[in-house]
């Protein structure tokens, strides 16, 4: 079962230190560039839930999510944790295009932001509520289930595609691989499968991966890809950005491997782009999701990941043109 203990008057932090990767766009509803401690847990909630272990109906999932986090359905929930973000006094802001491929460039409209650069840095602050909740978890809990969010997607608009990256002193402390079986621990950790080992790490192919049979029909993690060290974190994006473009435009029939943006039938693309920096450098990681729409399972959904296998392959032979 999750860490627990006896619940005391007193208020327990843990002060985070992390320093951008990519680009990052995190807006609040004034469209003003700040950091968002409400996009940091969004993530986390995200990313428990695409951990969840097979068996289990959305009803149990969705209530220990709310257990964790809090929540405002038929029963209010007060949130066990507290998040804050902050930003170095000599953080730096610049006006960024949002998409890199060619064919944005050349619109006159193309969207550009102000976005933060890499190398900036951040505090992110949990403080754990010492006011009685149902359940109760260890400060240490939400800190490792922060770390694997920032392994597993970042923060911010198109945080899906490599954008909104974060690193942390833990992360840039262990070699790739080590981060890799660590991620690996901690996922089945979360998944609360330490004993049947839900998630398994291939280290000759450098992925982890999950059966995807008997899983809840949730957008659960299937896989975790490791691509080639990345030198140049806004050329590797622009490579991501053009092929999600072309990859669209030449499998007219299977765009939903980028995403559907469709009026009738929207689907966020079961594939993530994000970034880790470790001490060996920065790299890619491929996070593939269960596909979840009727449309697309009808076709076969991809289960062999034949599709974004060849969507991750053009990104690291250096994108279509």
């Amino acid at each position: 079962m999750y860490d627990c203990y006896v619940i005391n008057s007193s208020f327990e932090k843990k002060v985070i230190p992390c320093k951008v990767i990519s680009m990052t766009f995190s807006f609040g509803g004034s469209n003003t560039l700040e950091p968002r401690p409400s996009e940091v847990k969004g993530l986390m909630r995200m990313v428990f839930r695409s951990l969840s272990k097979n068996k289990l109906n959305i009803e149990e999932i969705l209530e220990k999510e709310k257990e964790l986090f809090g929540g405002v359905n038929k029963e209010a929930v007060a949130s066990p944790i507290w998040i804050r973000m902050t930003k170095d006094e000599k953080t730096v802001k610049d006006y960024k295009r949002l998409l890199l491929h060619d064919k944005a460039k050349n619109r006159s409209n193309g969207p550009s932001f102000y976005a933060y650069l890499p190398d900036q840095s951040f505090h992110i602050t949990l403080t754990q509520s010492p006011y009685k909740t149902k359940a109760r978890y260890s400060l240490e809990y939400y800190n490792n289930l922060l770390e694997l969010s920032l392994l597993l997607g970042g923060i911010g608009r198109r945080s899906r595609r490599g954008r909104g990256c974060l690193s942390t002193e833990f992360s840039r402390s262990m070699t790739t691989t080590g981060l890799l079986q660590w991620a690996a621990e901690r996922m089945n950790y979360y998944a609360d499968s330490k004993e049947e080992q839900l998630y398994i790490l291939s280290e000759d192919k450098c992925e982890i991966h999950r059966d995807a049979s008997n899983s809840p029909e949730l957008p659960v993690i299937l896989k975790v890809r490791v691509g080639g060290e990345i030198s140049d974190v806004e050329e590797f994006l622009k490579k991501v950005d053009e092929e999600s473009h072309y990859f669209k435009k030449e499998n007219n029939r299977n765009a939903w491997v980028t995403g559907d943006a469709g009026r009738y039938n929207k689907l966020s693309s079961p594939i993530i782009v994000t970034l880790i920096e470790t001490k060996d450098g920065i790299y890619p990681l491929y996070i593939y999701l269960k596909l979840i729409n009727k449309k697309y399972q009808n076709g076969g959904g991809d289960r062999e990941y034949t599709l974004r296998d060849e969507y991750v392959d053009n990104i690291e032979r250096g994108g279509n043109k």
